[in-house]
């Protein structure tokens, strides 16, 4: 889906594994992705009841391709 804000559109990605549900949007435009609860600063919280650890590895690897080609700066 695409949230459309007028001046600015926002990806909305589906980004599972560390909790239900969980998103990220992303402004193509300005190369900058909201990343909600997927990227966070301490150890891994894998341990609840509705992660999957091979899902959020899936999202890891999605995020790093993003910046990898330049899609994501901020």
């Amino acid at each position: 889906d695409v949230i459309n804000l007028g001046d600015r559109q926002l990806t909305v990605m589906h980004m599972p594994g560390h909790s239900r549900g969980s998103i990220c949007l992303h402004d193509k435009d300005r190369k900058i992705l909201f990343s909600g609860d997927v990227v966070y600063d301490g150890s891994l919280i894998d341990w609840l009841p509705y992660s999957r650890i091979s899902d959020y590895v899936g999202t890891c690897e999605r995020l790093i391709e993003l910046v990898d080609r330049g899609l994501v700066e901020k």
